[in-house]
């Protein structure tokens, strides 16, 4: 607990030392944007982690699911426009991935 003090007494005398209002227009309130990003980064977290980092959905099958999903959206953006896995030179190996003959075992294809 004597840490989290530490570091909220730094965060006051930070933000005390912070520009005054003469500088506000020219430069803002950056206690206000920190603010903003927090707001936006808790409300990208939760979902973040159960579908990219694997938190939600687990395993080979869950991880072909969104590789097709993903893939059907990005092929109708431009190149430059899709996520890097998705460039036209990447495409051949996500193709070849999927379509691999790998035995999947029939209890992991129904949910109990």
């Amino acid at each position: 607990m004597r840490c989290f003090a530490r570091k909220a007494k730094e965060e006051q005398t930070c933000a005390r030392a912070s520009p005054g209002k003469s500088n506000a227009k020219e430069i803002g309130d950056p206690w206000a944007d920190i603010e903003k990003a927090m707001t936006v980064e808790r409300g990208l977290f939760q979902p973040y982690v159960y579908l990219e980092a694997g938190a939600g959905f687990q395993g080979r099958l869950a991880g072909f699911a969104r590789a097709l999903v993903r893939g059907a959206a990005e092929r109708e953006k431009p190149n430059d426009q899709r996520f890097r896995e998705f460039h036209r030179r990447r495409v051949t190996r996500i193709e070849q991935q999927l379509g691999a003959s790998i035995p999947i075992l029939p209890g992991a294809r129904t949910a109990r």
